[in-house]
């Protein structure tokens, strides 16, 4: 199935179907990349999950990863300064 996470990310549940997610692009919205994942890890999910990435040469799809990934660092630390 291939899908768009402006389109995906929200009423899909697919942890019957599938565990492996392949992002042929990023979305710089850390929203729409944590929603997409979400449809398949739920609960009832029976196998692991994969997530892999087809990144392009050159430095443009290696800054979205990396920028995704920082925002959910700050995301989890201010988390964390609010909760605990």
């Amino acid at each position: 199935m291939l899908l768009h996470p402006a389109s995906a990310g929200h009423g899909l549940n697919l942890q019957a179907g599938g565990h492996h997610a392949v992002w042929f692009t990023l979305p710089w919205s850390l929203e729409m990349w944590k929603q997409s994942h979400g449809r398949l890890i739920r609960h009832g999910q029976q196998s692991p999950y994969v997530m892999s990435h087809v990144l392009s040469a050159g430095p443009l799809d290696e800054r979205v990863l990396a920028a995704l990934h920082r925002t959910l660092a700050v995301e989890g630390e201010l988390l964390d300064a609010l909760l605990g």
